[in-house]
């Protein structure tokens, strides 16, 4: 099992000599394995153990075992109590995935403190096939054929490589203690369901079920590298940034075949699912405006283009009001700058399509800063006609997500600045005029 170990770390360059590993410990019979091949094959490694409160004394008595096994080595030891069941609650996840993540960023804390380079954790063959099966009812990609990855990061599992049962015999033979987790068990968890009676089953079916599992994961794995390079392609090719958006052309995204395909890959790490990419690319053709939302991101049809924006860049969009004497505000992504003096006393400020000047005596204060409106108009500086914001901003090809919170300068009732376009011809400077008022985009 040792030879196993070391040749399964140097074949998929898990660690270098020297690294310090964390060792994730439950006190169940796998990871007591792990530690002990560590110990055996004399690779540093300290000892983590989680106590996420769920099996009462059972809990804590595991917690007392894996730290009389980080003495016995002699190795540092790390203990977390979790109020796992209140974090899930106010999270709204389930019990599973709020223990992985608080144990992951716990030992990502570690990690940084006390200078770990690589966290391990004693995951074997049979987990990965059971996830593999757990993946395939969820609907999976090819990504999720893989089974667990031998390494994230700075997460490695160098038990990938054996058999619960070779675990278990090793065990038996080196006089390996552990402890046994009852909730293993329980088969109303779907991943007990398949380990006690769908694996048994496939197993009946074919004898070699590991083997030719274990080979399969490889060939995924060299499946998914060529795949994701492709995929890299493709984002390079329809994927563009402006500022906090991701902007994805559609016309580029529509010149690849199997193109609802790839529109997933480009959008699920925004937290979109399958079936909301499917929604998405019915509607690619349509017309502008339609909105789908993630846990994280908002995605906005445009003319040309898919924009996606994080939820949680999005600002306050009330209206501010401008007095005399304000000098800074903002709505939404803007922020603007505000300046006031004497037309007399040489003034020096920039002017171009972001910028406001105007005679301060035609304006009424409070000035307000706010999201244009339907009805919004401008007389724009040398016009005497009307001019509706909603033409201004079509004419100028404003994408419709910018569009419905594009901001306006409000003086009375009626639009003195649309910013980066037009400016008012009721407000402009006039050789009577002795104090202006200036306005200007900052961010």
């Amino acid at each position: 099992m040792q030879e196993r170990f070391i040749a399964f770390i140097k074949e998929n360059q898990l660690l270098n000599k020297g690294d310090k590993v964390l060792l994730a410990v439950s006190g169940g019979i796998d990871s007591m394995a792990m530690v002990h091949l560590f110990h055996q094959s004399e690779i540093p490694f300290g000892i983590a153990h989680c106590n996420f409160l769920l099996r009462g004394e059972e809990s804590d008595r595991d917690a007392v075992f894996v730290q009389e096994t980080a003495s016995s080595y002699q190795v540092p030891f790390f203990l977390k109590k979790f109020q796992t069941s209140l974090y899930a609650t106010q999270n709204k996840q389930s019990i599973q995935m709020a223990a992985r993540e608080l144990r992951y960023e716990w030992f990502a804390q570690i990690q940084k403190n006390r200078n770990y380079r690589l966290v391990a954790t004693a995951h074997h063959l049979d987990d990965s096939i059971e996830t593999l099966f757990l993946n395939l009812l969820r609907g999976t990609g090819i990504s999720g054929l893989t089974g667990i990855p031998k390494r994230n990061k700075d997460v490695i599992r160098p038990m990938l490589f054996a058999t619960k049962k070779e675990i278990r015999a090793f065990a038996d033979e080196t006089g390996i203690k552990f402890r046994e987790d009852h909730s293993n068990r329980d088969s109303s968890y779907k991943r007990n369901k398949i380990r006690h009676h769908l694996i048994p089953v496939l197993q009946e079916l074919n004898p070699s079920l590991h083997k030719n599992l274990q080979d399969f994961f490889d060939r995924m794995e060299a499946t998914a590298t060529t795949y994701d390079t492709a995929v890299v392609a493709c984002k390079k090719d329809c994927i563009r940034h402006h500022q906090n958006e991701i902007h994805i052309l559609t016309e580029a995204l529509l010149k690849y075949p199997r193109s609802e395909a790839i529109l997933f890959e480009l959008i699920r790490e925004y937290g979109f699912s399958p079936s909301q990419s499917k929604d998405i690319f019915k509607c690619i053709s349509g017309q502008p405006g339609k909105q789908f939302a993630s846990a994280s991101h908002q995605l906005i049809k445009d003319r040309k283009r898919l924009i996606i924006t994080a939820l949680n860049n999005q600002k306050k969009t009330e209206p501010c009001l401008i007095y005399r004497e304000t000098t800074t505000a903002g709505i939404a992504q803007s922020q603007f700058q505000f300046k006031t003096g004497k037309l007399d006393s040489g003034i020096d400020l920039p002017g171009n399509a972001y910028t406001f000047l105007a005679d301060i005596d035609k304006l009424h204060f409070p000035l307000e800063l706010r999201f244009w409106k339907s009805g919004d108009y401008i007389i724009p500086l040398g016009m005497k006609g009307r001019k509706k914001i909603s033409d201004l901003l079509t004419n100028e090809k404003i994408p419709v997500h910018r569009k419905r919170v594009f901001p306006v300068l409000v003086s009375g009732k009626e639009v003195v600045w649309v910013p980066g376009m037009r400016v008012s011809d009721k407000t402009k400077i006039t050789k009577n005029a002795k104090n202006y008022f200036w306005a200007g985009i900052i961010a």
